[in-house]
């Protein structure tokens, strides 16, 4: 009657999940799917509510949301900020992974801040670096307008305006390490990174550019996800999947102990 013991878990376990947008929708707001994939640690109400951006470009995976440069931006404006302070308060412990396609590289992108970096804001941000022709990328925790740390990446996105690319940092408060791993290069990793900040976020999550309408993203957006744990070097290749990717909702299963027990009547062999 194949009575099954098999004990079976995720290859990348869900656990501090805290948004998953993958962007699929044909109009409306974007979806956060951390609940669907099984995480408990979803921010409530941080759908993204999106401006001028055009959906329903292909994706990676499905569709993608596509940024023109000018003025397109995504909010999760019906959250609540404070949910955002375990990206930049002490104590922090984050993985910020998305995929992109770029259109070009000549301006800095706001891939994503809870802080317009300006005098007196308090938030994280990953931003296009001063020096765009470079390709890699700005990242800087922010406590009433002072630099808690920024860092800059030494690892640039592959020159192509044609494919996905993956990118991935992770930050521990705790050991002061923040780690940016670009497509499949090896993980570049920039310690002494530690926190003295224990201020709000300065304002919602934002994608795509600046309150000031700067820095606008002239790019395609797809498998986005956040959380508050450090993902492990495995778990990143794991979803970089040599380029090709790998859907949070898709992700294999692992069989820890494969034995099935069967129950037989006397008559059979």
């Amino acid at each position: 009657r194949g009575l099954s013991s098999e004990k079976n878990t995720s290859l990348i376990p869900v656990t501090g999940l805290k948004v998953y947008w993958k962007f699929n929708e044909a109009s409306g707001n974007i979806a956060n799917s951390a609940t669907a994939v099984g995480s408990a640690s979803a921010v409530a109400n941080s759908d993204l509510v999106v401006t001028g951006a055009t959906y329903g470009v292909a994706g990676l995976f499905g569709n993608a949301l596509s940024f023109d440069g000018v003025n397109d931006v995504a909010i999760t404006s019906s959250a609540t900020i404070t949910d955002w302070n375990f990206l930049n308060q002490t104590g922090a412990t984050w993985s910020i992974i998305m995929w992109i396609k770029f259109d070009q590289f000549t301006s800095r992108f706001w891939h994503i801040s809870t802080t317009n970096g300006n005098g007196g804001d308090t938030g994280m941000s990953i931003i296009g670096s001063a020096t765009p022709a470079d390709r890699t990328i700005d990242v800087s925790i922010m406590s009433a307008g002072a630099d808690d740390f920024s860092y800059t990446s030494t690892t640039p996105f592959d020159n192509n305006t044609t494919a996905f690319q993956f990118m991935a940092i992770t930050y521990n408060d705790a050991t002061g390490d923040l780690k940016v791993k670009i497509n499949g290069n090896t993980t570049e990793t920039s310690g002494g990174h530690n926190l003295t900040n224990t201020n709000n976020a300065e304002q919602n999550i934002r994608i795509g550019e600046n309150s000031d309408g700067v820095l606008d993203t002239a790019g395609d957006y797809d498998e986005y996800s956040i959380w508050n744990r450090v993902l492990s070097e495995a778990e990143l290749v794991s979803l970089y999947n040599s380029g090709s990717g790998l859907e949070l909702d898709s992700i294999p299963i692992n069989a820890v102990d494969g034995s099935i027990f069967y129950e037989t009547d006397t008559n059979k062999s």
